[in-house]
């Protein structure tokens, strides 16, 4: 039984504060990843390929990398590339993942803490 006589203001309501959240999310996320980039810029840590791997896994969180992919992004040698990894994953920035006979590198959760603590 209705009772509101086809009232649709509870429901516009309803949807317009849902709006607003994930508009707050999405905000947040934006103040974040900038946030982490800035921390990348200022870090003399990291070579020109290794800010443009952290960059791109701070934008795709569900992101996956390997020795080939970054050899082919940067134009470098599969040792190169190789290295370049494996120094993000021993800092804790893209862990390792065996792959059948290959590694896969995956962006962490957080990255904000991990790069202050390099940083540091």
């Amino acid at each position: 039984m209705e009772t509101d006589e086809g009232d649709t203001t509870y429901f516009l309501i309803h949807r317009l504060e849902a709006i607003e959240e994930h508009d707050a999310y999405i905000q947040r996320k934006i103040a974040e990843v900038r946030d982490v980039e800035r921390l990348l810029e200022d870090s003399d840590g990291f070579n020109y390929r290794q800010l443009a791997l952290l960059t791109d896994a701070v934008r795709h969180p569900d992101g996956s990398y390997s020795f080939r992919s970054h050899a082919a992004s940067h134009r470098v040698t599969h040792e190169t590339a190789r290295s370049d990894l494996t120094e993000l994953a021993e800092k804790g920035l893209l862990p390792q993942r065996r792959k059948g006979r290959s590694f896969s590198f995956e962006p962490i959760s957080r990255p904000r803490q991990q790069v202050e603590r390099i940083g540091r």
